[in-house]
């Protein structure tokens, strides 16, 4: 699978080489109100470049995670976290990374601990978000070599996942964001290799 997020940024038991986190964007920073958009409506299932509605969708995009990405339109991740003009989709995970995450990642707004100790895990980790050298996912997860073992292998509390997994309230919120993203928002751009 593409996505290879957790902590943002996300799927559980499919987390390896490639993960980035991701913020909402525009969420951190000092300043402004102080608040965040969310986008509000159903979620609808991306199947094509465009919707029944006649917007495009966020998966249209293409692309499932972009390293450094700052655009709501520039991946399908940040479209699924960010309300754009013009995507029918867009935010639609934005709520649910709030709940997980608040609105910086840093659990400002809300959050749970745990899932926010877990984002800082994974950047300590690795500051490039992509977890392409053996240490950097051997800090991130219990792994095979080239991804991360499934959830439920991960018992090493000293791992960013395995710390995780011990506050189950944290592990179902990311695992509410990483389903929405990956399955419900960008299911054609982050399946695969």
């Amino acid at each position: 699978m593409k996505s290879k997020l957790f902590g943002i940024v996300i799927v559980v038991g499919a987390v390896g080489a490639g993960c980035k986190t991701t913020a909402l964007v525009g969420a951190t920073g000092s300043g402004g109100s102080g608040t965040t958009t969310v986008a509000t409506g159903t979620t609808q299932a991306a199947t094509g470049n465009t919707s029944a509605t006649g917007g495009k969708s966020c998966d249209s995009i293409g692309t499932c995670q972009v390293a450094g990405n700052a655009s709501p339109t520039g991946d399908c991740d940040a479209c699924a976290l960010n309300p754009v003009a013009g995507y029918t989709d867009s935010g639609s995970c934005a709520s649910a990374f709030v709940a997980a995450y608040g609105k910086d990642g840093k659990c400002t707004g809300g959050g749970l601990m745990a899932a926010c100790a877990e984002l800082v895990c994974q950047q300590n980790c690795d500051p490039t978000g992509m977890f392409n050298t053996p240490a950097a996912l051997n800090c991130l997860c219990a792994n095979d070599g080239t991804k991360c073992l499934p959830i439920a292998m991960q018992t090493n509390t000293m791992t960013c996942l395995g710390a995780l997994v011990a506050d189950p309230a944290a592990e179902m919120a990311v695992s509410v964001v990483d389903t929405c993203i990956v399955k419900t928002v960008c299911p054609v751009s982050c399946s695969g290799g």
